[in-house]
């Protein structure tokens, strides 16, 4: 049940960067009706690098409804964890020096950004497999274990 909606996740993903880029060609489409100048530049890359950033998205969401047990709980978890905490690393890399050094390694929001705007070198890989390992990975190795352990409802 739980490799299904690791499946599930994904190709809701899937569905998400479909939808999303239907969307941006209309959008493109009637600004440039409205300016004269059209320009397509999205590359299959840019559009593999969005899916993957729509996917670890919602397998965070999985992850946390199997950690915590509860959805409710798990929603709340997923907002503090996509909006407060990064808002919270970076004051604390703007008072504490070495820590911006530290951010792109712990934080999985920053280790993401080549995703979106590329510029990949090995030191980018490792950040994004680390900060993966610790919000993602080892978070859902426990939740597996509890929704496997846990009575079935």
């Amino acid at each position: 049940v739980l490799a299904a909606k690791v499946v599930v996740a994904l190709i809701v993903a899937l569905f998400a960067v479909v939808v999303a880029a239907i969307a941006a060609a209309f959008g493109n489409v009637f600004a440039g009706l409205a300016s004269d100048t059209t320009v397509w530049n999205v590359n299959a890359v840019e559009l593999l690098g969005f899916y993957a950033m729509q996917a670890l998205g919602i397998l965070m969401g999985l992850t946390f409804g199997a950690l915590l047990l509860s959805s409710p709980a798990a929603i709340v978890v997923y907002f503090a964890w996509a909006f407060v905490l990064p808002t919270i690393f970076a004051v604390a890399s703007v008072f504490i020096d070495w820590f911006g050094d530290l951010l792109p390694w712990i934080d999985f929001a920053t280790a993401q950004m080549p995703l979106f705007d590329g510029g990949w070198t090995g030191e980018k890989w490792a950040q994004l497999v680390v900060s993966g390992t610790i919000w993602l990975i080892i978070p859902f190795v426990v939740g597996a274990r509890r929704v496997l352990r846990s009575e079935i409802k």
